[in-house]
Parts: structure tokens; sequence; C-alpha cells
């Protein structure tokens, strides 16, 4: 008979406790990062401050930078920009880098944070291609078809394991889905 072992259980019985060490410190590391993805979408500033010290990524290539863009949190952004100006470099899964996301959003929300991403733009974030060969302006133009909106749902309702959850935050205000 085959049974599932607890977590205690495979603890008791491995000879390498270093292993489980190792083991025990990666989900403390994946809870802040998952604490992290929290604070940036609702835009909570302070609660991010002593948690923010790496560059998460979650299985869809998801960062905080990221999820504050894509949850329209202007000073969550820039905090991320001026703490870990790293994040701006980074992309998803799709190639697609937080500039994209914020030419994706509309002009309202994503003005202000286009700005605060290519403050100090030492690395050409703007000239970034996805997996489609698109740069990040490319996206304004197509701001509102399904594919946008569809591409910014997912980064808002998929967890870190890549499943649809509900919101880590309220939809930002003018851009409810519209898709059915």
């Amino acid at each position: 008979m085959n049974r599932t072992k607890t977590l205690q259980t495979i603890i008791d019985e491995t000879e390498d406790k270093y292993d489980m060490k190792k083991w025990l410190n990666f989900k403390d590391t994946e809870n802040q990062g998952i604490r992290l993805f929290e604070a940036a979408s609702c835009g909570y500033v302070d609660t991010a401050k002593p948690i923010n010290d790496a560059s998460f990524k979650d299985r869809n290539g998801y960062t905080a930078l990221i999820k504050a863009v894509v949850f329209s949190q202007l000073e969550m952004v820039e905090f991320l920009c001026s703490t870990r100006p790293a994040l701006k470099t980074m992309a998803d899964n799709c190639n697609r880098y937080p500039l994209h996301y914020a030419y994706a959003l509309p002009p309202t929300q994503g003005q202000p944070i286009i700005r605060a991403l290519l403050q100090n733009n030492p690395h050409d974030i703007d000239k970034k291609v996805d997996k489609n060969g698109l740069v990040p302006a490319d996206y304004g133009a197509l701001r509102g078809t399904e594919e946008m909106e569809s591409m910014l749902q997912s980064a808002r309702t998929l967890d870190v394991y890549g499943k649809t959850e509900p919101l880590l935050a309220p939809w930002p205000t003018d851009t409810q889905p519209s898709m059915g």
C-alpha cells in the first residue's frame, strides 16, 4: 500500500537534515515572495519594504514589479524601480517586460507608470522585444484588444503556481474585464 507521507514524516525519516533545512528555507523564501506579490498588487509599500530583498519570479515569470504595473500601483512601481531597478529588465515567460504591461494599460493609468519605468533607463527597456518581436510601445496600439485584456487578466489572476485564483487586489478602476 502506497501512502502519501506528511512533511513531518519525511523530515523525521531523512538522513540529511541539511537538505531538509534547505527545503524549509526555500518554502520560507517562496512565502516571502508571495507576500511581496500581494503587497505589490495592493500597493502596500510599507508591507513590501522589509521583504523586498530578492528578485522573486513566479512560475509564470511574473515579478512584483509586473504585479504592481498590472494593478496600476504607481507608488509601488516607483518604490520597486528605485530599490530594485533590475526588476525593470526582468521578463516574464513570454519575454514581456514590465514596460510591455504598462503600455497595455489604459492611457490614464499607463502613462504615469511608463514614465516611472523609463526614468533612469540605462538598459534601453523600451527596445526590448517580446516572444512575438513586439517592443513595449507596440502594445499601445493593441490596447483594449482581446489579446491585451487576456494578458492583463492572466497577470492579475494567475497565482505563483500558474493556477487561476481570485484576484490579489481589486481590478484597477477603468480596466474592468470586458471578456466573457
